[in-house]
C-alpha cells in the first residue's frame, strides 16, 4: 500500500467513533431492557405484553419458541414507548402525516380517529353479508341469557352502545361514507328480532344520534361516547324498562344538566398510536342543577364481588327509596358515561365490569338485569365473511 493510499488519522478515528456509536445505538435497548425488566400490560394499547416463551421441548417446536420470542422482544425492548413515540411524533410534526401504521386506528378527516379492529369499518359501510351461523350464535347467547333471568322472575334487556362512525361518520374518509348494503349491526338485530322477538334489545344508535346538535357526542381522539351522550342513550334505554316496572321514574329534562369542557391529553385512540402526550383533546363532564340524587355505596356487600381485575372495578349506586326496583348491569367501559344517568331510577344499581354470570345475579338479588354491548362487540370477521367480500365485484365498492 502506497503513503497516500493509507487512510488518515482523522479518517480513522471517524470509523472508530462511527462503529462505538453504532454499538452503543444497538445496545441501548437490550441494556434498558435488563435495566428495566419485562412489561406485563401495555397500558396504552390496552393489552398485555408477550411472555417469554418456554423453552423448547419434545412436544414444543423450536419454530414456536422462536415466533414467542419474537412477540415478546417486540413488546418489552427497551425504551420501546419512546422510539415508537418520537417516531410518530416526527411524522405528525414534521411533515403533517397521521398514518401512524396502527392496524387498528384510521387517522381521518379534522384530525378524528376510528377504530378499525374487526373489520368496523368495512362492518359499517355494509361491506359484508353476516353468515347465518354467526346471526344464529350471537342470538341464541341472548335467548340463553334471557331464559336465565326471565326464569328467576327478573327483567332482562340488551343494551347495544354504538360505535363512534355510527354517530360521526362525517368525519370518516369519502370511501368509507359510501353505503355498499346494509351494516353488520343491523343485520344482527333484524335477525334477533325475528327469531326472538321476546327480547328487548335497546339499540342506543337511534336516540343518540339524534342529539347530535345538542352536546359533543364523541371527540377526535377516543373511541369511548362522552358523558352528554350517556344521558341520550339512558333517554333511550329507561322507557323500555318502565314497561317492565312502572315504578321506575322518569330521566330528568336536558335542560337541568350543564356541560362542562376542559382541554386534556389525547384520548385512546392517540395513545394506540403513542401520540396521546402530544395531541390535545377536549373532554365533556357533565352536571346536574342540584346535583344527582344517587350516591356511590363504597361499603356496599356487592364491592367484595370478584372483579376481573382491578382495571374493571364495580361500582355500586343506591338511593333512598324502596319503592324503586334493584338494577345488575354486565358492561364494559361505555357504560361508564352512563352510571351516573341510569343510576338515577333504581334504589340500588350494581355495576360489573364483566360477561353475563348467573352466579352474581343469584348473589344481587336484582329486579332488573341489564347486559350491555359495544356495537364492534356484534360482529366478527370469519375466513367465510372475508372470502364472501373477496368475491364482490370491485365496481361495486366505489371507492
Amino acid at each position: 500500500m502506497k503513503p497516500h493510499d493509507r487512510p488518515s488519522g482523522r479518517a480513522f478515528h471517524f470509523s472508530e467513533l462511527l462503529a462505538a456509536a453504532f454499538v452503543i445505538m444497538i445496545a441501548t435497548p437490550l441494556v434498558m431492557h435488563c435495566w428495566q425488566g419485562s412489561a406485563a400490560i401495555l397500558r396504552d394499547e390496552k393489552r398485555n405484553a408477550a411472555a417469554f416463551p418456554s423453552l423448547p421441548a419434545k412436544d414444543r417446536p423450536i419454530r414456536i419458541f422462536v415466533r414467542e420470542l419474537d412477540a415478546y422482544l417486540r413488546d418489552n425492548y427497551g425504551l420501546r414507548n419512546w422510539l415508537l413515540t418520537s417516531y410518530n411524533v416526527v411524522k405528525y410534526r414534521v411533515f403533517g402525516n397521521y398514518d401512524t401504521g396502527s392496524g387498528h386506528v384510521l387517522l381521518s378527516k379534522n384530525r378524528w380517529m376510528y377504530y378499525t379492529q374487526f373489520e368496523q369499518i368495512d362492518a359499517y359501510r355494509g361491506r359484508y353479508i353476516v353468515p347465518e351461523s354467526q346471526l344464529k350464535q350471537f342470538s341464541d347467547g341472548l335467548k340463553h341469557q334471557y331464559d336465565v333471568v326471565t326464569s328467576r322472575g327478573m327483567t332482562y334487556v340488551a343494551v347495544i352502545a354504538p360505535n363512534k362512525q355510527s354517530i360521526c361518520p362525517e368525519n370518516l374518509p369519502d370511501w368509507a361514507q359510501r353505503s355498499l348494503g346494509s351494516g353488520a349491526t343491523d343485520q344482527i338485530l333484524r335477525y334477533v328480532k325475528q327469531r326472538y322477538p321476546e327480547i328487548t334489545v335497546i339499540d342506543t344508535r337511534h336516540g343518540v344520534r339524534k342529539a347530535k346538535h345538542l352536546a359533543p357526542l364523541f371527540v377526535p381522539t377516543d373511541i369511548h361516547w362522552t358523558s352528554p351522550a350517556g344521558y341520550f342513550a339512558n333517554a333511550e334505554i329507561i322507557p323500555a324498562l318502565q314497561k317492565a316496572n312502572a315504578n321506575i321514574p322518569d330521566p330528568s329534562p336536558w335542560s337541568e344538566y350543564a356541560v362542562i369542557s376542559q382541554q386534556d391529553v389525547g384520548g385512546d385512540l392517540s395513545a394506540l398510536t403513542n401520540l396521546r402526550s402530544n395531541m390535545r383533546e377536549t373532554t365533556y363532564a357533565v352536571t346536574k342543577r342540584g346535583g344527582f340524587r344517587s350516591r356511590r355505596d363504597p361499603a356496599s356487600p356487592y364491592m367484595q364481588l370478584p372483579t376481573l381485575d382491578s382495571f374493571h372495578p364495580t361500582f355500586v349506586y343506591k338511593i333512598d327509596d324502596d319503592r324503586l326496583p334493584r338494577a345488575l348491569v354486565f358492561r364494559n367501559s361505555f357504560f361508564t358515561a352512563l352510571m351516573p344517568f341510569f343510576s338515577e331510577h333504581f334504589r340500588e344499581t350494581v355495576v360489573l365490569w364483566r360477561d353475563f354470570d348467573t352466579a352474581y345475579i343469584d348473589r344481587v338479588h336484582p329486579d332488573i338485569v341489564v347486559r350491555q354491548f359495544l356495537e364492534m362487540e356484534l360482529f366478527q370477521v370469519t375466513p367465510e365473511i372475508l372470502k364472501q367480500a373477496a368475491e364482490r365485484p370491485r365496481s361495486s365498492e366505489n371507492r
